[in-house]
């Protein structure tokens, strides 16, 4: 048995919105809501053959058009908001059969004009790991003739009006990485100037976030159309958006809820306990075979009522402490190997395999029930792994944390997130140093009715100081008994 440290606001335990405390609950937060904008952080890379190349591309191509068309359509009365970009890419159930023939007609055409078929046997061929910035310069140099692509065959179809005076559609664009021996003195660079590469790509990135910044800059006060605004977006900021938006096909969504292994951190006190007046509670982890656990009440299933309604199927299950690592960095991550969140079938079809059905090297994983299962075991340990890494910055806090998620059910609902412990794991609470009475006598009766329906004789308070010849928060017990609905302090 270990104990463990949770400190809180008296706003979590006592106000009657979350009610923590009274609840018995732990509640999973989630990344973006962390003091750490790191959290979560992967080092992904896009490494693989022609198939998945071209895929990606056909992808990006699937949501540009979307994007395009939804702007089109919608786009002078509301912001187009970045979670609407459809990263999944389902362009194998099209809404209608003239969206499908007006989505292939895009696609032949971008295939064609962008020459992606040749970009994609470039980026094979280089075998080197593309990250972020370097894929976003690679759909940058591509993305302006896609949109002429959809603008022409918009324009062709009666779908959207002419642009130019002449009335002729829009020429087609010179390409720097096809149209140019690009990839060719790419490694002659290289060879003469170790790590131009890195560099080049880093610059564009950050001209690129620059003169996007800059424009908005000088938009603020310019009375822009919604429109105007959503098109500028797409033109300049989408790449960015669409590979961020793609990580959301690797990972499922998750939450987590922050413990200590120390309760003598101020700052600790004063970054999570309300500046010192809130209150630290004290866990009892206990030792499993694959670490220590906290008992949880969550989600396992779901069945269905005689109304044929849905059942949620809650149940106390061991979840386990995580320590985080403040020495390791992320480790790296496979992008085409990665993809865990869509169907078999769906990831098949639209990732793994061309049009003349032959399948990618990267599809390797999923040849057999063995490879799967290897592949899941090491997918989900590469999951957990990332989300426990913060920098040595944070390492004074000790923390270990319980992850929640699923790859089933959405829990973005906050009630799915407050998950109730069995109260024999609550081994007692520590008042911060400007704890107020007030707030302690409301704890106090909250807490009174279950320790004295649980016959609890083991639970304890306590009160934290500053040890001035120590220089640090220590604690002292507080004599406290709860007998025939009063309390006597002594």
């Amino acid at each position: 048995m270990t104990e463990v440290y949770r400190f809180r606001s008296t706003k979590s335990l006592l106000n009657p919105k979350f009610r923590e405390l009274e609840s018995d609950t732990i509640f999973f937060a989630e990344p973006s809501t962390l003091n750490d904008p790191m959290e979560g952080f992967r080092d992904i890379v896009w490494a693989g053959d022609q198939i998945v190349w071209i895929n990606l591309f056909k992808n990006f191509v699937y949501c540009l058009n979307m994007a395009f068309f939804d702007i089109e359509v919608f786009g002078d009365q509301i912001p187009y908001e970045v979670d609407r970009i459809p990263y999944w890419g389902r362009w194998d159930e099209p809404p209608t059969p003239q969206f499908d023939e007006l989505f292939n007609a895009i696609w032949e055409d971008a295939k064609t004009h962008c020459k992606l078929i040749d970009l994609a046997d470039e980026l094979t061929k280089s075998g080197r790991k593309c990250r972020a910035i370097d894929l976003i310069f690679y759909l940058n140099n591509i993305k302006l003739t896609i949109m002429d692509v959809i603008e022409n065959v918009y324009i062709d179809r009666g779908l959207k009006q002419v642009g130019t005076e002449s009335g002729e559609t829009i020429p087609r664009r010179r390409l720097i990485l096809t149209d140019t021996p690009f990839f060719e003195n790419l490694p002659k660079v290289e060879e003469q100037h170790e790590g131009f590469t890195d560099v080049m790509f880093s610059i564009s990135d950050h001209m690129t976030r620059s003169m996007y910044l800059g424009h908005l800059y000088n938009m603020r006060n310019a009375g822009d159309s919604t429109y105007r605004r959503n098109r500028f977006w797409l033109m300049s900021d989408f790449t960015t958006d669409y590979v961020r938006q793609l990580e959301q096909l690797m990972w499922p969504k998750w939450y987590t809820a922050c413990f200590s292994r120390s309760d003598a951190n101020s700052s600790m006190w004063g970054n999570y306990a309300d500046n010192h007046s809130g209150i630290c509670l004290i866990f009892e982890a206990e030792d499993g075979t694959d670490g220590e656990t906290i008992q949880l009440n969550k989600i396992t299933g779901y069945g269905s009522t005689r109304d044929d309604e849905t059942r949620e199927h809650w149940d106390f299950v061991p979840m386990h402490l995580r320590d985080v690592n403040y020495a390791a960095k992320p480790g790296e991550v496979d992008f085409f190997r990665s993809v865990g969140l869509l169907p078999l079938s769906a990831l098949m079809k639209l990732w793994y395999t061309d049009d003349n059905g032959h399948k990618s090297d990267c599809a390797s994983h999923i040849k057999d029930s063995a490879s799967q299962e290897d592949w899941r075991n090491s997918y989900f340990e590469a999951f957990q792994r990332d989300i426990s890494i913060k920098t040595k910055d944070w390492q004074h806090e000790q923390e270990c944390r319980l992850i929640l998620f699923s790859m089933l059910d959405d829990l973005a609902e906050s009630r799915k997130r407050a998950l109730r412990y069995e109260f024999q794991s609550l081994k007692g609470i520590i008042f911060g140093i400007r704890t107020t009475n007030d707030d302690k006598i409301k704890i106090m009766e909250i807490l009174e009715p279950k320790i004295l329906d649980s016959r609890r004789t083991d639970f304890k308070f306590y009160q934290a100081y500053y040890a001035a010849e120590e220089g640090e928060i220590q604690k002292y017990e507080l004599d406290i008994r709860f007998a025939d609905n009063s309390v006597e302090n002594t």
